[in-house]
This record gives structure tokens, C-alpha cells and sequence, in this order.
């Protein structure tokens, strides 16, 4: 149907996380993910640029479906209306650097732009990082096919001090960085698959 998701998302969360986070040669597979070219209102832009992290200057740390971070040595920060306003958010990826004053923020989705669903959203993440003085940017990486959607997003945000929207397209450079580990999660997925369906094989 044309409204169903034409990537699922956290087969692409499951290969991007294990790529980054594979031993051998870690500092080079983020270097070379921030080095990806990322589509904004006025063109492309490598994700190091947009967010200004670079790994080869400073020291760029990494999570995966966690929550949003917050400055816990920061006189003016209140923690308890932190957790009302950004409790439970949690961004498919986060990157920063020392003392979170620089980050990245993305997002993985597999279907078309939808304002009232997906603008409150991005809006959230611009809130949290301008309101804190970080620096940085909100990325979401979508289906080539979608990318021009998702761009326009931008139209429809409201500035938050130095932080930046941009898309990622999920295209051939992205899949043959990611290709084995794309293999590995959906090699997973139909050996479970199978193992469910022989199970119910047996109980009929």
C-alpha cells in the first residue's frame, strides 16, 4: 500500500549501530560516516560540516536509542522540568563531543514526510539543543526516493541558535558501507523467522 513504510527502520538502526560499533577500525568507520553528504535547503553538505564534529580534531562519542543528554553541572539547568520537556526522547542515534556542547542527532525513517506527525518532532530536537547552547544538527536518513519531502521540512522550523537540518539518503554509498552488516541483521531475521515457523509447524 502506498502508505506503508518502504524501509523498516530498524533493520537500518540494527546495521548502522553495528557498524559503528564493530571493533576493528572504529575510528575510521566514524570518520568515514560523518563524511557522508547530507541534503539541505541549499545543497549538500558532509555530516562533520553541518554538525561540526570532526573525529580527527576532537574526540566524538556515540549512542544508540538513548535518552536526550543533559548538563548535570550546569547551574542554570533545571533538572526536574528537563525530564517534563524531554523525558522518554530518545533519538535513534546521538553523537557529541566533550561536554555535549556540539552534537548530532538522527533519526531513521522509512516513510514520507507528514507535518503534523513529524514536524512537532524535529522541532523538539532544535528546542533542546538551541535552548541549551549546543551547537549541532538534526539529521533524518530516508529512502532516496523521499529525501525532497523531507528537506522541505525545513521550511517549517523555527531556528534555535547554530543548529542545523539536513537529510541523509539512504543510497548506494550509504548501503555499501553498511552492506555486510545489513546482511548479518537480515540473515538474523530469517533464521528466527524460520525457527518461529517451524515451531508453529509443530504445534498444528
Amino acid at each position: 500500500m502506498a502508505d506503508q513504510p518502504r524501509v523498516r527502520e530498524w533493520i537500518l538502526n540494527e546495521a548502522l549501530g553495528a557498524f559503528l560499533r564493530h571493533p576493528e577500525g572504529e575510528a575510521e568507520r566514524l570518520r568515514w560516516f560523518l563524511s557522508l553528504d547530507a541534503a539541505t535547503l541549499t545543497g549538500k553538505s558532509p555530516l562533520a560540516s553541518l554538525s561540526g564534529l570532526f573525529p580527527a580534531l576532537e574526540e566524538v562519542k556515540w549512542e544508540a536509542d538513548a535518552p536526550l543528554k543533559f548538563d548535570y553541572m550546569s547551574p542554570d539547568a533545571s533538572q526536574l522540568r528537563f525530564r517534563e520537556t524531554y523525558g522518554g526522547v530518545r533519538p535513534d542515534f546521538q553523537f557529541w563531543t566533550r561536554g555535549l556542547k556540539k552534537q548530532l542527532l538522527m533519526e531513521c525513517k522509512g516513510e514520507g514526510y507528514q507535518s503534523k506527525k513529524h514536524l512537532f518532532q524535529v522541532q523538539r530536537y532544535f528546542n533542546y539543543l538551541g535552548d541549551h547552547g549546543f551547537t549541532g544538527a538534526v539529521v533524518y536518513i530516508v529512502p532516496p526516493e523521499l529525501e525532497e519531502g523531507w528537506v522541505k521540512l525545513a521550511e517549517g522550523l523555527q531556528p534555535r541558535g547554530e543548529v542545523n537540518y539536513g537529510v541523509l539518503p539512504f543510497n548506494h554509498d550509504l548501503v555499501r558501507g553498511l552492506r555486510f552488516d545489513l546482511v548479518s541483521v537480515l540473515s538474523d531475521l530469517v533464521e528466527e523467522s524460520t525457527k518461529l515457523l517451524e515451531k508453529a509447524l509443530k504445534e498444528i
